[in-house]
């Protein structure tokens, strides 16, 4: 192999001068004559002779530097664009390599340039230049020289724009660019990328340069792109036109509505959900659900139909109690409709859950698959799954004992097909399969079954595994699998199948979770399975693993964990329920590890985070592991406390829990006691009296007490809204204003700092008894059969100054010979009866009284009856009349 830009030095004597033939690399062999061949003949003659041939002898004649690649005379490129020039010279020595511009100014410096090659990268050229290549060594120096010549860029087509659209075609047309004489298009180059895609990379589509129009294909329904067209000259391509943006016409979806689920609802009726189309093409209008309960391979046009015009989900009504039904749902845009969706099954019996989604079968090794799927559509709690398979021993179903969506199959042919089905089930019985997956497991291992021969418990958290293994040279390794049984039994150390397996029975020991696995290389025959949990069943088997993959699983051993201190209480929460007292709630420990006897609850008194003590204070020891609640009292307010619980059992204490902080809140202070009230005299314009109320302050009786900032004071008449006083910390009166007379109010106040507020203490307050400062109000009269009834209502309640005990009311004729007449009526009647004459006016005015005496009188009101209702007064016909 020869290594680029190297001379060879050859020793045929039968080469003269230099001959240039090309190797595959494209460089040229310079062979040179330059070795004496004398030294040769002598050998030859010395070995006739049997003599020691003589020392060889060369002359190496040194290469001058040459240029084995030849530069252009002339590079063009577009203004602002780029280029490289690259210069290979080759000599021996090998000669340096650099380059110079116009002016001799040195590109690098020459006497660090490159051996043999070196390549110019020129960018953003904008003017023409010339560029010297010199090669140098200590035979010489050799120049080359090219010019760059800078050529305004071809303008982009002009007018591009957007001629048609189809669902997967757009149709571009542009009018052609103006080049200078002696220029001309090439082609035109047209790129093109969805304006909103996940990639960013454009798609590109050279266009001849003799048409002005091309259509872009392989284009997406209703997508929006952006074209960009640029021109192809014969030095390049010229800078893009500005983008223009098109978006694909609608067409049908292509793809159905995915993940069809259904599940019954109520008698006769059912739920449907699903998920939108992958591709729509186009915006959704709405949906079709297909549904019968008859042949679910029947012929499409015979199902029933429902449109629905939102969203999902939607119902399907007078339905047929406790049938199959079958479903698929198709997706409609403007233009048509998608493909069928999966089908789904449901059954229209209420409780029963709708089909598992999603299942994939994995196979795991030459004798197991991994199911794995998506709960189904249910409204009662899924109980179980059950799993049927069809293989090369026929079809079988399999009870699992958990709700896992997850599952492995084991005890499998190896290199086989099978098929597999999921359905879920209630208490109120299984719903339907999920639709068939296939899976095949890997191909098999010559690898002999181990047999395992004890399972046994050194520690809470650990098992150790022994098994034997027939002599074989293909064994690389062991693979265990090992699960959890949830149930509490101590049975242990029993032979039992693995794994639910089609021939096998289920375990006895417990409802099973998920295999974990642990691979050991190498030839071991034991080993310890680490990181259990403690006073807990578990299931471990064993197989041969080699380069071809697992043999067979041996039999399968349960063994028990030791029991020890019960792990950690969960969720400790902490809140106060007054200012000196805390509510601990917990929830039991995973892991009790034994027989749980009950907690102890621990306090940490903080400063600043820091404990102030070394040790934890225990506060209190429940005997009673079925309570998780407890109140710590008596603690320090204004001051941070940390709270930490653990379980105990007969081995002793358990883990802490985590620690949880709390800050105790301030004592409010004390009520202040009311000392005393009493009332003002009246102003003199005789409205509303005011009262003073005086309080002691609040005694502090610890140094964890703030004092006072204020108190507040609310007051009331019986039975109204109350008005509200705030009064400084460092008062002890205030007044009350606007009181009315003969009125009872009561009084609240309460002492309040930062920490809170005080309870109330309350007080009554009657005000004394006065006159009514109004006079009755509303007066209005009634005539009918002789007589005058006249009513009228109290005075306003602010002015009557007490209860109303009487009203004093004076009729009085208008005429000279009539005399007043004056009733006195209860405080609770409010009207008056008077016996008149016809043809007779009258004046009335009435007045109210407190115990105190009567306060004004009413103005003065003029009644003059109709005399024609005086006289029909048989007929039942009233006159009313009132003041105003």
């Amino acid at each position: 192999m020869l290594n680029n830009y190297t001379p060879l030095l050859c020793t045929l004597a039968i080469l003269c001068g230099v001959v240039e033939p090309f190797l595959g690399n494209t460089l040229p062999l310079h062979i040179f004559e330059n070795i004496d061949h004398e030294p040769a003949n002598n050998q030859k003659d010395a070995r006739r002779a049997g003599k020691p041939h003589p020392e060889k002898e060369y002359t190496v004649r040194r290469v001058p530097p040459y240029f084995s690649f030849k530069l252009e005379k002339q590079y063009r490129v577009h203004q602002g664009g780029g280029l490289n020039l690259t210069c290979v010279a080759v000599g021996y020595p090998m000669p340096r390599v650099f380059w110079r511009k116009s002016g001799d100014v040195a590109l690098g410096d020459p006497l660090t340039a490159p051996i043999g090659k070196n390549i110019l990268t020129l960018s953003a050229v904008e003017r023409s230049e010339n560029f010297t290549c010199v090669a140098v060594s200590k035979l010489g120096n050799i120049e080359a020289t090219t010019t760059v010549e800078a050529r305004p860029a071809p303008p982009p087509p002009s007018a591009l724009r957007v001629d048609g659209v189809t669902g997967g075609s757009v149709t571009l047309a542009w009018h052609a660019p103006k080049l200078p004489d002696g220029e001309e298009v090439v082609k035109y180059i047209v790129k093109y990328r969805q304006k909103y895609g996940d990639s960013s990379k454009f798609r590109v589509k050279e266009i001849s340069p003799e048409l002005l129009r091309a259509t872009i294909g392989d284009l997406e329904p209703f997508t929006l792109y952006e074209f960009t067209i640029s021109t192809v000259n014969n030095i390049g391509p010229g800078n893009p036109s500005p983008p223009r943006e098109a978006q694909t016409a609608e067409a049908a979806p292509s793809t159905p509505p995915r993940k069809v689920q259904a599940r019954a609802m109520n008698r006769g009726a059912i739920y449907v959900t699903w998920e939108p189309s992958e591709h729509p093409n186009g915006e959704t209008i709405g949906y079709r659900i297909l549904y019968t309960d008859k042949d679910k391979n029947a012929p499409i046009e015979q199902w029933q139909t429902k449109e629905v015009t939102g969203q999902p989900p939607s119902q399907l009504h007078e339905l047929k109690i406790d049938a199959i039904y079958y479903l698929h749902v198709q997706a409609r845009n403007r233009k048509g409709l998608s493909p069928l969706s999966q089908q789904a099954t449901v059954i229209t019996t209420q409780g029963i859950p709708g089909q598992p989604q999603a299942v994939v079968g994995k196979a795991q090794d030459s004798r197991s698959i991994q199911l794995i799927w998506e709960q189904p559509l249910q409204v009662q709690p899924i109980l179980r799954y059950v799993v049927w398979m069809n293989g090369t021993d026929g079809e079988r179903e399999l009870t699992l004992t958990t709700a896992q969506e997850k599952y492995t199959v084991t005890g499998l042919d190896p290199n086989t097909y099978y098929a597999f089905r999921v359905a879920a089930e209630t208490q109120r019985g299984r719903g339907p399969f999920c639709p068939t997956v296939v899976a095949q497991t890997l191909p098999s291992a010559p690898v002999p079954q181990p047999k395992l021969l004890s399972l046994t418990s050194d520690s809470p958290h650990t098992l150790t595994a022994t098994w034997q293994l027939a002599k074989s040279d293909s064994i690389t390794g062991f693979r265990l699998q090992y699960r959890q049984i949830t149930d509490s039994s101590k049975k242990s150390d029993e032979d039992e199948d693995s794994i639910e397996r089609p021939k096998s029975k289920k375990p006895k020991n417990g409802k099973p979770l998920e295999w974990e696995t642990l691979e050991i290389l190498g030839n071991s025959r034991t080993t310890t399975l680490e990181g259990l949990r403690a006073d807990t069943t578990y299931e471990v088997t064993v197989a041969g693993m080699s380069k071809k993959g697992m043999g067979r699983e041996s039999n399968s051993k349960t063994a028990r964990t030791l029991e020890t201190v019960p792990s950690p209480p969960l969720n400790l929460r902490v809140e106060l329920t007054d200012a000196n007292e805390a509510r601990l709630q917990w929830d039991a420990p995973i892991s009790s590890n034994g027989a749980l006897r009950g907690f102890y609850v621990y306090k940490e008194k903080l400063v600043n985070g820091v404990p102030v003590h070394d040790k934890l204070h225990k506060v209190a020891a429940i005997q009673d592991p079925e309570k998780t609640e407890f109140i710590v009292e008596r603690l320090e307010p204004n001051t941070e406390y940390a709270f930490r619980v653990n379980a105990f059992n007969r081995h002793g204490d358990g883990e802490f829990s985590e620690s949880r902080t709390i800050m105790t809140g301030g004592i409010p202070p004390p009520p202040p006691q009311i000392v005393s009230v009493s009332v003002e005299p009246r102003d003199p314009d005789g409205y509303p009296v005011k009262a003073r109320v005086s309080w002691a302050t609040p005694e502090l009786k610890s140094s964890h007490e703030q004092p006072v900032d204020r108190y507040l004071l609310w007051y009331r008449v019986e039975g109204k809204e109350y008005t509200k006083l705030v009064v400084n910390g460092t008062e002890t009166e205030a007044w009350l204003t606007g009181l009315w007379l003969g009125k009872t109010y009561e009084i609240m106040i309460c002492a309040e700092n930062a920490e809170g507020a005080s309870f109330n203490v309350t007080e009554r307050l009657v005000t004394p008894i006065g006159t009514p400062d109004a006079e009755p109000q509303g007066v209005h009269y009634e005539v009918a059969d002789g007589q005058m009834r006249i009513s009228w209502e109290p005075p306003a309640e602010e002015r009557r100054n007490g209860e109303i005990t009487s009203y004093r009311a004076i009729l009085t004729p208008m005429h000279s010979e009539g005399q007043p007449v004056e009733k006195t009526v209860a405080g609770s009647d409010k009207a008056a009866v008077f016996n008149i004459e016809p043809r007779k006016s009258y004046t009335f005015k009435v007045a109210a009284a407190t115990m105190k005496g009567y306060g004004p009188y009413s103005p003065v009101l003029t009644i003059n009856p109709d005399p024609t209702v005086l006289r029909l007064c048989g007929t039942g016909v009233k006159l009313r009349s009132c003041t105003h």
